[in-house]
């Protein structure tokens, strides 16, 4: 089975997959271009389309950011359409005064959000993460932000971060709710 994936991509990282098979790399340079963009899923079921907000300026991503979403949310509930969102650079758009909560849409599920900066996301946007995949940090900030959030609602309130510093690359630690919001380090 294959699924349909878009990429929304604030600083052009993800280029590199045009060459793929099956993948439509679009370069967003106002928001009246996501439309076309999104249309590849009316085609193709399978579609991945990236959309790249690389030449636009950063108030004007956060825009087409939400623009984006909220097509996503309307595609999804005519076609069912794209399986998979991921969106890279998350802590750009998902702050407190970023993209709308009714835009994200993060309660349809079926998000992957990419950030080095989980401390700039917003309290729902943390709230509503199924699984986080975190990686090597040594930011202090980084680190006190994420003891803190583990550490209301799991007794491992210094164990699971405790490692992020010292963790080999290409080496990941998976934090997953379990119950009413507790959270467990896998």
């Amino acid at each position: 089975r294959q699924y349909a994936v878009c990429v929304i991509d604030p600083e052009g990282d993800y280029r590199v997959l045009a060459r793929l098979p099956g993948v439509t790399w679009v370069e967003i340079r106002e928001a009246a271009a996501v439309g076309g963009a999104l249309r590849h899923f009316e085609r193709d079921p399978s579609a991945c389309v990236v959309a790249d907000l690389s030449m636009l300026l950063h108030a004007k991503k956060v825009q087409v950011i939400e623009s984006i979403l909220s097509l996503i949310r309307r595609f999804r509930r005519r076609l069912g359409l794209p399986h998979w969102v991921v969106l890279d650079e998350a802590h750009y758009s998902l702050h407190s005064e970023g993209v709308a909560d009714h835009a994200i849409g993060l309660a349809d599920k079926g998000f992957c959000l990419a950030t080095y900066r989980p401390s700039w996301l917003r309290e729902s946007v943390m709230k509503a993460a199924d699984v986080f995949v975190l990686s090597r940090t040594t930011a202090h900030e980084e680190l006190v932000f994420l003891r803190s959030w583990i550490a209301e609602s799991s007794s491992d309130d210094e164990g699971a971060v405790s490692v992020l510093p010292n963790l080999p690359l290409g080496q990941f630690l998976m934090i997953q709710p379990e119950g009413l919001g507790a959270r467990s380090a896998l």
